[in-house]
């Protein structure tokens, strides 16, 4: 007989952390959890994390993956070259950067470009304005509600749209904006 996870390394990690939180501890850490899990068991152990975190445990949880600390942690330390860079919620994070919420914009008729264009140039906190044929980005900084307040204003015009949606800044704009965007050996 094989130990458990003696073939497959993703049933050994899978092991190792349910036997961490079966017993439900007051303060747990985690290193890396989701390294060379599949898809499902990746879910599954982020639940975990986030039912226990819910229950009162505090969880010190390590990783690279960005999307996973700013959607679990409720403070966040980026370390970089063993240097903390900075700490804090993800919005003190964000707030350290010159971040900007992009809206795109898929326009129903191209008629109505250069109406949208007009009005888009008159947003306060315009940063950037991209424009292809049917569709635009619109750059604005500080992130805030500019998505609601550009679509009451397309309603107000009655200019039509396919699809509108908004990019809001991440962890991961962050962490590059103070590492440096730069891929280093």
């Amino acid at each position: 007989m094989q130990a458990p996870g003696s073939r497959d390394p993703g049933l050994k990690r899978r092991l190792n952390i349910a036997c961490c939180i079966v017993h439900s501890p007051d303060f747990l850490v985690l290193d890396e959890p989701t390294l060379a899990l599949d898809a499902q068991s990746r879910n599954y152990v982020l639940e975990g994390v986030r039912q226990l975190n819910q229950n009162g445990s505090t969880v010190l949880y390590t990783t690279h993956y960005l999307e996973e600390a700013q959607d679990l942690c409720d403070r966040i330390v980026i370390i970089d070259q063993g240097r903390n860079m900075a700490t804090g919620t993800l919005q003190e994070l964000i707030g350290l950067i010159d971040a900007t919420e992009s809206v795109h914009i898929e326009l129903s008729s191209q008629e109505d470009q250069g109406r949208i264009l007009d009005l888009c140039r008159s947003f306060d906190g315009l940063v950037d304005l991209t424009s292809n044929a049917g569709s635009l980005t619109v750059k604005l900084a500080p992130p805030g509600h500019h998505l609601a307040r550009l679509i009451d204003i397309l309603r107000q015009k009655g200019i039509a749209y396919s699809t509108i949606y908004n990019q809001s800044p991440s962890l991961n704009d962050v962490f590059l904006s103070l590492t440096g965007k730069a891929l280093r050996e």
